[in-house]
């Protein structure tokens, strides 16, 4: 849910300010907010960001050699009396000498390239040969087509070295230096045999940075926390500098939001150091942070939501319905129970391997859990395992409310290939007439929360439209005559409110110009509803994909080649097809199930481009992130 905030001012003795503000980062519940008032001198705000964003730095650089660092813990020990700021000072020194030698790398790759067409040559022979003669040396490339059609000064010889790929190199030997057109110079500054060298001295300089930083690396965990407290302290003086110090310094204030609920931890925090605590009215136009708190299924949810973006605060939580909806989704589009089965197993292995991994790993694994094991039960409903159906009976009796849709799917497996197909394509476009017309719901009830009584009319009225044209179609659609049935009349009816409420006025202009724009999403709607066939549409071509595969996998079978041949390439076919199928189906359940919630069902319900709350909190304690 999203908490409700307010905007709170403290004012307080200054000579309390440093305890206020450490119980303040120790509770972690306040977002401050620097002062832009004019009443009173803000306090000078200087913070230098470079040495955090350099520990950051150097962690990152770190967390490349983790897997070697793990070999290395078990037969070297961390020096206790190391000093954490010298080893991230040596860190960042041996990434700029690395990234050095590959620039110096990079360079001598580029001369090897073209040196080595012409072969290995001593400069300092080629020197004295041209100081003896008086002759002047130079090394050619150029295309097999221009070659022919060079032309050389008098006296000049001319040596092929070697064509390789439509190149031409070549030598010229003259008494000056010359430059023919269509031939580019090849400048011999070194030999080949010097580049060679200089190579292997470069990659052998690399491995030795490379495994000084695989040393470090054991030291990650302390340059974490070293971050932490470096961030605390960097946190507490951005703290600092948002503070206003009125009456010659005597006293501080300082502004920030709070979620409502935590109105009297902070009141006794703030009387503790004899600071005062009043609620205060947002500035006109002031954007309110959104503060989100949520568990089980709405914080995956919530995870999904903070993908796309940050809520408005005036909104409802929109994480527990984005969850289920793609719950339904995400099964529907993978759509096999063996896939779902699969993915399950291998989610609940890595689940219990990794027991003590960070919490937002944890809950993404079990949000991938809840999915497959959704997929499961849908394809296992539907018979359809790793493509293949197993003709499972669903005579067992369940309760009174699920016997219907028991019913129904006993129903779809006994028809025809058309048949089964056309029931799936209306079954998508009724989720997907349910998913828009719950986000109209929520939309409107929100609307009548906020003492908005005439524009949610609209939002209404467009859910009787749609699903009576629904209705209207399934029972043939007849366009002759269409108004004068109820269908058309009810439609039209619901037109005239669309026309009449859109703008949310009682202004005859805005009602004419928001009337029209109106009317018009209904194309939207249309576009909208038609959009959530790719449930159907997905499902069913991941499951052709895996017949297809099934069906190559018993033909090589059955062909009449030894038979562990013909075994071992039908069980790599299947294992190879089903393997790629998941990948594909994966995809597109991921992408399409949650284009549906951020693009068809957000459209109708969600501001966004909200700003999260971000408390004055004790890093140390609640543990920080470093992003990648």
């Amino acid at each position: 849910m999203i908490l409700d905030m307010r905007k709170v001012l403290f004012v307080g003795p200054d000579s309390e300010r440093d305890s206020f503000l450490k119980k303040m980062q120790k509770a972690g519940i306040l977002q401050i907010e620097t002062y832009t008032g004019s009443q009173f001198a803000a306090a000078e705000n200087i913070v230098d960001e470079t040495v955090t964003d350099r520990i950051a730095h150097s962690w990152k650089i770190l967390k490349a050699y983790r897997d070697q660092s793990e070999v290395q813990l078990h037969h070297e020990k961390k020096a206790t009396d190391v000093e954490i700021g010298t080893i991230v000072s040596e860190v960042l020194e041996c990434d700029r000498q690395l990234s050095q030698l590959r620039e110096e790398e990079k360079d001598i790759n580029q001369k090897v390239e073209l040196l080595e067409p012409l072969g290995d040559f001593d400069i300092e022979v080629i020197r004295k040969v041209e100081n003896i003669s008086s002759t002047v040396i130079q090394f050619w490339e150029t295309t097999e087509k221009n070659y022919p059609t060079l032309e050389f000064p008098e006296k000049s010889h001319v040596i092929t070295v070697k064509t390789e790929k439509t190149k031409v190199y070549f030598i010229t030997i003259g008494r000056k230096r010359i430059s023919p057109d269509r031939a580019s110079e090849i400048v011999m500054d070194e030999s080949l045999k010097d580049l060679l060298y200089s190579l292997v001295r470069i990659q052998r300089e690399a491995t030795e940075i490379e495994n000084r930083l695989v040393d470090y690396s054991i030291y990650m965990e302390d340059i974490y926390f070293y971050y932490l407290s470096e961030l605390n302290e960097l946190n507490y003086k951005k703290a600092l500098g948002a503070m206003v110090n009125p009456m010659d310094g005597m006293l501080f204030a300082l502004q920030g939001w709070t979620a409502r609920e935590s109105l009297n931890t902070l009141h006794e925090l703030a009387l503790d150091c004899g600071v005062q605590l009043l609620e205060i009215e947002p500035d006109k136009g002031e954007k309110v942070p959104t503060n989100l708190k949520n568990s089980g299924l709405a914080e995956m949810g919530q995870d999904l939501v903070m993908f796309y973006d940050t809520p408005s605060s005036r909104e409802w939580d929109p994480s527990t319905w984005v969850f289920l909806s793609f719950i339904v989704f995400f099964a529907m589009i993978m759509g096999d129970g063996g896939y779902g089965l699969t993915l399950f197993a291998l989610l609940l292995g890595m689940r219990l391997k990794f027991r003590k991994a960070k919490r937002s790993t944890l809950r993404f694994m079990n949000m991938g859990m809840v999915l497959t094991f959704a997929t499961f039960v849908y394809g296992a409903l539907f018979d359809n395992i790793f493509g293949v159906n197993l003709l499972i009976s669903h005579q067992i009796p369940f309760p009174g409310f699920i016997q219907p849709a028991v019913d129904w799917i006993n129903s779809f497996k006994a028809m025809e290939g058309a048949a089964r197909n056309s029931a799936l394509m209306r079954v998508s476009i009724l989720i997907g007439l349910g998913h828009i017309s719950l986000s109209l719901v929520l939309k409107t009830l929100r609307d009548f929360t906020n003492k908005k009584f005439i524009s949610p009319l609209s939002n209404i009225a467009w859910i009787i439209i749609m699903w009576t044209f629904y209705f209207w179609y399934s029972a043939g659609g007849d366009t002759s005559g269409m108004f004068q049935t109820r269908y058309g009349m009810i439609m039209a009816g619901g037109l005239a409110v669309v026309f009449l409420t859109s703008s949310g006025s009682l202004n005859p202009l805005k009602i004419v110009g928001g009337g029209l724009l109106g009317v018009y999403n209904g194309v939207q709607f249309f576009s909208d509803v038609l959009s959530y066939i790719r449930i159907f549409a997905l499902g069913l071509s991941g499951s052709l994909i895996a017949i297809v595969f099934n069906d190559l996998a018993m033909g090589v079978m059955g062909m009449n080649a030894p038979a562990p041949i013909a075994v071992v390439l039908g069980v790599l076919i299947l294992v190879f097809g089903h393997l790629l199928n998941i990948g594909l189906c994966l995809m597109g359940a991921v992408i399409h199930g949650l284009r549906l919630n951020f693009l068809e069902y957000y459209r109708w319900s969600f501001d966004g481009d909200g700003r999260p709350f971000k408390p004055f909190e004790d890093l140390l304690l609640r543990g920080g992130v470093i992003k990648s």
